[in-house]
């Protein structure tokens, strides 16, 4: 909502508890993204195709939430993930989907998991319109470290979401600044 008060787009979303899941039956597109809202690494994300669908998923979701967030479906080969810390992009990544699956992690019923391939992206080359979309949203949250990911599609740029702790993992998303990216964050820790 903050959001799109503030002209970012985003996917069409709808906060649903378990009253008012049978309101949505003729108000959905599908697919439909059906998600908790403090999910992370793509756990509690599913994928409905029908409202039948959507039901099954709920039930499950509503036993570990009061809401679940279902939202327009939109499919990308890639996201892109912008780290923006003090209202600044620091780096950018795209996340790319898992072979055969629309997901950047693909989890198997054991719990075990495949994951899309990342490339650094030097920010030079990254779309303004996406550091635009990354760093204003970003701005909107706080002036902490944050990861903000987003689709590129033809219709514009929408942030899916905003990361408070987003990972940072050395050999992927510091790929193209290696050391200069640590050091840009500690700096900025330790003026804090």
């Amino acid at each position: 909502e903050m959001l799109r008060e503030n002209a970012i787009a985003t996917p069409l979303t709808h906060m649903v508890s378990r009253r008012t899941l049978a309101d949505m039956h003729n108000r959905l597109s599908y697919p439909v993204v059906v998600k908790v809202p403090d999910g992370a690494f793509s756990r509690s994300v599913k994928k409905a195709d029908s409202f039948e669908h959507l039901q099954e998923i709920a039930k499950e979701m509503l036993k570990e939430s009061e809401i679940i967030l279902l939202q327009e479906f939109m499919y990308t080969d890639f996201d892109w993930r912008i780290g923006v810390l003090a209202g600044q992009a620091i780096f950018a990544a795209k996340y790319f989907m898992c072979d055969g699956h629309w997901q950047i992690l693909q989890h198997a019923a054991n719990g075990k998991y495949t994951e899309g391939r990342v490339q650094a992206v030097p920010l030079d080359a990254v779309p303004a319109e996406v550091l635009a979309a990354a760093v204003n949203s970003a701005r909107l949250v706080g002036n902490s470290f944050y990861g903000v990911d987003l689709k590129s599609t033809a219709a514009g740029v929408y942030v899916i979401e905003i990361n408070d702790n987003p990972n940072l993992d050395a050999g992927v998303e510091d790929a193209d600044q290696g050391d200069a990216l640590y050091i840009t964050l500690l700096s900025h820790f330790l003026q804090q």
